[in-house]
């Protein structure tokens, strides 16, 4: 049984699945980006999560379904800066 806080699990569930080679997985995390940058705030969206979202541009072989979805939600992150 779990007595996480559901906005935790949430979080660590994107990270799991962001880093997987999973292509669904990785889909649906990116998906959920803007969630995520809800939960986390404007601070650690700064300092945590862009520089993290950038390791994972450079370092993964991301395909332009991944990278077209992740712009899209970039985009949409810009409100919680």
């Amino acid at each position: 049984m779990s007595y996480e806080d559901p906005e935790i699990e949430k979080c660590t569930e994107f990270i799991d699945n962001l880093n997987s080679d999973n292509h669904k997985l990785k889909l649906k995390a990116v998906k959920g980006l803007e969630d995520v940058a809800k939960i986390i705030g404007s601070e650690r969206l700064k300092e945590e999560l862009i520089p993290f979202l950038t390791e994972i541009i450079e370092e993964k072989d991301n395909d332009d379904e991944f990278l077209l979805i992740l712009c899209d939600q970039l985009e949409m992150m810009g409100r919680y800066l």
